[in-house]
Parts: structure tokens; sequence; C-alpha cells
């Protein structure tokens, strides 16, 4: 969930950049509040609720366990095999 939320923050600033540049009339003002009131309810609200909310992975017991998990060892006699160096 932090990634769509942190996506959403950065075309929330991206927007916001963009509505400072514009004179301070019209529908221009409407935008920057409403990106200033995401903008702080992201760092006040949202990261702390994600804290909770979130819970990371279990962390492996070796980094072998987790190398083989996500690259699974070759057979020996398969293409790739590493030789035995000549001598």
């Amino acid at each position: 969930m932090f990634k769509w939320w942190f996506w959403l923050l950065v075309v929330d600033f991206i927007v916001l950049m963009w509505a400072g540049a514009m004179p301070a009339e019209g529908i221009y003002s409407t935008i920057s509040l409403i990106g200033t009131a995401y903008w702080f309810a992201y760092f006040l609200v949202i990261l702390p609720l994600l804290g909770v909310i979130e819970k990371p992975l279990p962390v492996p017991a070796t980094i072998e366990e987790d190398f083989d998990a996500h690259y699974p060892p070759k057979q020996p006699g398969t293409a790739g095999a590493v030789a035995a160096p000549a001598e």
C-alpha cells in the first residue's frame, strides 16, 4: 500500500508545483488547497497508519535460504552447470 500512497504524493507534488506557478485565482486556488491538504495528510495521517497496518516480511534464517528461494539450485548435468577446472 505504501507504493500507491507514495506515487500519489509524487503526483501531488507535481500538481502543487504547477498550481504554484499559476495565478492565485479561480480553480487554481482550489487545486492548491486540495493538494496541500493531501500533502499534510500524507505525513500526519497516512504514514503513521501505514506503519500500523503494514507488517514486514519475516526475516529468513540465512541468506542462503533466501537466495535458494528466489533462485533454485541447478541440477548437475543440466545446461549451465559449472564444470571442474582443468589441470
